[in-house]
């Protein structure tokens, strides 16, 4: 059986995935580095661990009957673990410790808020696809793998997915759901999530061409300006769960926020410009108080909102796209095992310039440039004998 390269273990691999396909387009310098010689980075990220964290805490509350708060506690748990581990890198414009802890909590909290308006029915978790590529060939054995998130048993028919005719004999709808989170939002422009890779990969690896991201948009929970957005995560006032709103003003002395409809939040914004000259501020405080008298404001405590954001974007891949993301595909492991045969790893991801810049973040870079001191403070190198290495946690990492 053919294999497409020997790890650092000596062991024989003959799994390819999205995520080892990355690395060897991103550099095949690194690729070599990474799943030959078994160097890693040596720190975690606060991002990537929050990510998996996330995903624990939803499997969690399908797991115990949509019990209310569930999921939340789960996340909480498994937050802690990480609460005095040095090793973790929280980026600056991210927040600390408690920001997350606040962050994933709220997130998941907003998730088991939404779920009745998801089409996410009796979802199966981190379900392996494997697919072999050549079989009957040369390259027989080698296979792609992928681990999806959620395989959900979904309606034909809802607001949430792209419409198509219905099969006679349906009895549901599968739709493959990858979780992501990140600090920045999903692009929801009609369609272009069929151009994600990791996406189209999904449906070519099991013939399901409805596909779609459910992505969690991170933001400092206690950071209020004017113009953030706000979803309820309890009812106030003339507001109900998962109502949207935008603050005008927060006040942290009574811990309260001011918040408007989209539209509000305009008419309240035009108004104020209008106001200038003498005694601004006293009309601008008879303004607020009109404004709070026929409800184009609100006042509402901090806690019944979150800034946390959770997306859900569906599309069908078309049959032409999954076509060609197979012989990506291919033409990746046939590229792959043609250097392993020929021990030809070049560095032709190195760049140090717009737009291949490369080099300057990667965290290779102190071994291609020969500095053992850069090298230790970015690497380890995993050794046989302690390797622990699993291809599923690898691609949970990477999705971050």
């Amino acid at each position: 059986m053919a294999y497409l390269y020997k790890n650092y273990k000596g062991d024989k691999v003959s799994n390819h995935s999205f995520s080892s396909g990355s690395d060897f387009r991103f550099c095949r310098q690194k690729y070599y580095l990474k799943k030959l010689l078994g160097w890693r980075e040596k720190d975690d990220t606060a991002a990537a661990k929050f990510g998996i964290a996330f995903e624990s805490a939803i499997q969690f509350f399908h797991a115990n009957g949509f019990k209310p708060t569930s999921g939340v506690d789960e996340f909480k748990r498994l937050w802690l673990l990480w609460k005095d581990n040095t090793t973790i890198v929280y980026k600056e414009k991210e927040g600390d410790w408690v920001d997350f802890y606040k962050m994933g909590s709220q997130m998941v909290a907003l998730y088991e808020k939404m779920l009745p308006t998801l089409p996410i029915i009796d979802p199966a978790f981190q379900m392996q696809l494997k697919r072999e590529v050549f079989p009957g060939s040369a390259l027989a054995g080698i296979s792609d793998v992928g681990y999806v998130d959620m395989l959900s048993r979904g309606p034909w028919s809802h607001p949430f997915l792209p419409k198509v005719e219905i099969p006679a004999e349906a009895a549901y709808r599968p739709l493959i759901i990858d979780i992501k989170t990140s600090g920045k939002e999903l692009d929801e422009t009609p369609g272009i999530l069929a151009l994600d890779p990791q996406l189209a990969r999904y449906a070519w690896l099991s013939g399901i061409p409805d596909v779609a991201f459910l992505w969690g948009q991170r933001s400092k929970p206690d950071s209020f300006e004017k113009g953030s957005k706000v979803t309820f995560l309890e009812s106030s006032g003339k507001w109900t769960v998962l109502d949207k709103g935008i603050v005008w003003e927060y006040c942290d002395e009574k811990q309260t926020l001011l918040i408007a409809t989209s539209n509000g939040f305009s008419v309240v914004k035009e108004a104020f410009s209008q106001i200038k000259g003498k005694g601004t501020k006293e009309r601008q405080v008879a303004l607020i108080q009109s404004y709070l008298e026929n409800e184009t404001l609100s006042e509402v405590p901090v806690d019944v909102v979150t800034k946390q954001r959770l997306q859900f974007s569906a599309v069908r891949i078309s049959p032409e796209d999954i076509l060609e993301t197979g012989q990506v595909v291919a033409k990746e492991i046939v590229e792959i095992h043609d250097a392993n045969q020929k021990n030809f790893w070049p560095k032709d991801g190195k760049g140090i310039r717009f737009p291949n810049a490369n080099c300057g973040w990667c965290s290779m870079r102190g071994i291609c440039l020969k500095n053992e001191n850069l090298r230790n403070q970015l690497l380890v190198q995993l050794k046989p004998a302690e390797a622990k290495e699993d291809d599923w946690l690898s691609e949970l990492e990477s999705a971050d």
